[in-house]
């Protein structure tokens, strides 16, 4: 029934709005509402936490309930619905990465799985550990099938983020923006290792002062894991003595393909 919105303040708009929000069955919460005049109409913006294994036809008819819903509380109001999982479905999105990462062949586990949001798109980024006497071609062949694996396991992961290191190593929002110096830093290095073909990729994440290096390193793809993960420390290394502010660097070790480029480039 539509609420007599002249005689009622903002806070208590936005109340009446979570109200019957949380009244429909499939809502596990909303933790905001924004209820704002937009001209002669208002415009209502919630956020709602779903289960995380909602199929994406099941997630777009509880949208449009929670849609018809403020639109019943609200005549006439432009609703905009944000989702995401609800917190403790996290947890087990992560656990279920790790269950299917253990049944691809070539894999040794996966560890660090963080499940989080990539500019606003709910995204998975975590280690896959194979072993060390892979080749690089090998090694990225089963980083690529765990991938397609979680991605059909996980349909709603817009973006999956797979860092490959060998198993006898220990290894261990933001705007992303280009650095040149850091960049060029990068290349200067990797050009006076032999074995190293090119790097391409460079990203950098800038957090508060801290950074986060990740870039693609290219090899022959007959050269080992265990080669592959020694350079690439090597270049870490040498990248953290110039930089001490860097608080993280992800080298993805690629193997090289006709023309150069790198496998399956993302």
């Amino acid at each position: 029934m539509p609420i007599p919105l002249v005689e009622r303040s903002q806070k208590e708009i936005e109340r009446a709005v979570r109200i019957v929000v949380e009244d429909l069955p499939e809502v596990k919460a909303c933790p905001q509402v924004s209820v704002r005049a937009a001209g002669k109409r208002f415009e209502v913006r919630v956020h709602v936490l779903l289960d995380s294994n909602l199929l994406f036809s099941e997630v777009h008819r509880i949208v449009s309930a929670v849609q018809g819903s403020v639109s019943a509380l609200i005549p006439y109001a432009q609703v905009f619905v944000h989702t995401e999982p609800a917190p403790g479905d996290r947890r087990s999105l992560a656990q279920l990465v790790r269950q299917t990462v253990a049944g691809v062949p070539g894999s040794r586990s996966a560890h660090n799985v963080q499940i989080q949001r990539f500019d606003g798109k709910l995204g998975v980024d975590f280690h896959l550990e194979v072993g060390a006497n892979l080749t690089l071609k090998q090694a990225y062949d089963t980083a690529l099938e765990a991938e397609a694996r979680i991605r059909e396991a996980i349909p709603e992961l817009s973006i999956v983020h797979v860092h490959v290191e060998s198993a006898s190593d220990n290894i261990t929002n933001e705007l992303m923006q280009v650095d040149p110096e850091i960049k060029w830093y990068v290349e200067h290095v990797a050009k006076r290792i032999p074995l190293v073909k090119g790097v391409n990729g460079i990203k950098v994440y800038r957090t508060g002062g801290q950074l986060h290096v990740i870039f693609n390193c290219l090899f022959a793809p007959s050269i080992s894991m265990r080669q592959a993960c020694e350079v690439a420390r090597k270049i870490e290394d040498a990248i953290r003595k110039a930089y001490p502010n860097i608080k993280r660097i992800d080298i993805v070790e690629k193997p090289v393909v006709r023309g150069g480029s790198g496998i399956g480039e993302r």
